[in-house]
């Protein structure tokens, strides 16, 4: 039975400047920092810090087998860690275990699914693993995060693949209004329709340019006053299809760090 952090042994100050003159030693010298790091492995207090720096020294240095190894070691001492399975979803994909990778990361994902990190690897590791539908909730998530720009495209671009090149959108609350995007299939904006108990109460144009991302086109609308928002649908104008996010829910719905 793992011992509670609580109880565990303080580390020595010896291995604590060892942790710390590794720390320092990342950027210029990862080898040399690595070589630090590993011995600190054996300090129950430090090993998790350890671990962690050791997979991502790993990376840097190349060395795919080493990373994954730890990777897959952080994984089952910390089954229910988002972070370690982050950790272990890159190092296992860089090392050429894409569907490992993509356990791992769906595992974090699963784990906290609001989180940036989390979806993020997932997407990657759908992708890497010719497996697209696998990461579609966590595109959908991280459409809600339009401030990275890399993120948010590469959200997109596997939204698409699972839709085809056929016409979508994704829609989330900001506050008190509605944002979303639509991919276009033509050179005329799309539109949205908001819908309470299915009567329209709110009309927008999907006209707002993302950079570097032609097909889609964004909106932004106000909900309308004393208006609950729980149960509110968002459709395509053109069609009546509903948005990746609708109904809309009442509660918090951004994507960040958990």
């Amino acid at each position: 039975m793992p011992t509670p952090d609580a109880v565990l042994p303080p580390p020595t100050p010896a291995a604590r400047r060892a942790l710390e003159a590794a720390r320092a030693l990342a950027g210029s010298d990862p080898a040399q920092a690595r070589l630090l790091a590993l011995p600190l492995l054996g300090q129950p207090a430090l090993h998790v810090e350890a671990l962690a720096m050791v997979i991502e020294l790993s990376r840097r240095l190349g060395d795919g087998p080493t990373a994954a190894a730890f990777a897959r070691r952080a994984a089952r001492l910390a089954p229910k860690s988002a972070l370690a399975r982050v950790l272990a979803a890159n190092a296992l994909a860089e090392a050429g275990f894409p569907d490992e990778a993509l356990n791992q990361a769906l595992a974090a994902e699963a784990l906290c699914p609001k989180d940036a990190g989390a979806c993020l690897a997932a997407v990657r590791a759908a992708l890497a693993a010719n497996r697209p539908a696998a990461g579609l909730p966590a595109a959908v998530a991280l459409l809600r995060a339009p401030d990275a720009l890399e993120t948010f495209r590469l959200a997109a671009g596997l939204v698409d693949v699972c839709c085809g090149g056929k016409a979508w959108g994704a829609v989330w609350r900001d506050g008190t209004t509605v944002t979303g995007c639509l991919r276009r299939c033509s050179p005329t904006p799309a539109e949205v329709r908001i819908l309470a108990d299915g009567l329209p109460v709110g009309r927008a144009v999907a006209d707002a340019p993302l950079a570097g991302l032609p097909a889609l086109g964004g909106f932004r609308m106000a909900l309308p006053p004393n208006l609950d928002v729980a149960g509110l649908e968002v459709v395509r104008a053109d069609d009546g299809l509903p948005l990746f996010g609708s109904p809309l829910t009442a509660g918090p719905a951004e994507v960040g760090h958990a």
